[in-house]
């Protein structure tokens, strides 16, 4: 554990005082239920201003001429602002490709990671997808290095931090229930922040992480 009720409440006071600290609310509090693909695609169809996100969201450009202007023609990239305190980071996202031990088509599976991890795929996947090349040769082609979207988000990998190797499922839960209870006013921020915190340290204790 390398957190404390205090800085749990903390964060999810933030998340209420979006919703209810100010008039108008920054948030539209119907969205409160709303998972990540449906921030998405109120971005790209300029339903919000703004949205937390990762450079995977390009790809969104494809759907129309509405998802296409927003997206390069008025988006900006910019780190997410910082409180007292706080250090600059972002979610810094690996993808990785492994074959499964039992798999009975080993060889076959082994001719499909070169291709998916080839130049050449990598090349187009990315640039379709709008995401940073994992490859620094397809990283350094003409259509990366010059691409502002690329460039804005290469620019944040110095603060990348990757998750916490454990089992983020149950994890991801507890939070995801905190924060409910936190912004359909079920609990105080403070109570919510307690809460998820004895949660967590009793699977911590348990070896469920």
């Amino acid at each position: 554990m390398n957190t404390t009720p205090e800085k749990l409440a903390q964060v999810l006071k933030l998340y209420t005082d979006f919703f209810f600290a100010a008039t108008p609310s920054a948030v539209n509090q119907n969205t409160r239920g709303n998972d990540y693909q449906a921030t998405d695609t109120d971005y790209v169809s300029g339903k919000s201003a703004m949205v937390p996100m990762g450079p995977w969201i390009y790809q969104y450009r494809a759907n129309g001429e509405v998802a296409r202007k927003i997206l390069e023609e008025e988006t900006g990239v910019i780190p997410l602002p910082l409180p007292p305190g706080g250090v600059q980071a972002t979610y810094l996202e690996v993808k990785p490709v492994s074959i499964n031990a039992f798999s009975k088509n080993k060889e076959d599976a082994w001719k499909l990671v070169q291709i998916l991890t080839s130049k050449e795929f990598i090349a187009k996947a990315n640039r379709i997808e709008g995401v940073n090349p994992p490859r620094k040769d397809v990283a350094d082609l003409p259509e990366f290095k010059n691409d502002w979207w690329e460039q804005a988000f290469i620019a944040q990998l110095p603060t990348g931090v990757a998750l916490a190797p454990i089992n983020w499922g149950l994890v991801i839960n507890d939070i995801t229930e905190s924060l409910q209870k936190a912004i359909y006013k079920n609990a105080t921020p403070e109570d919510a922040g307690k809460e998820l915190y004895n949660t967590l340290a009793q699977r911590a204790a348990n070896n469920q992480l």
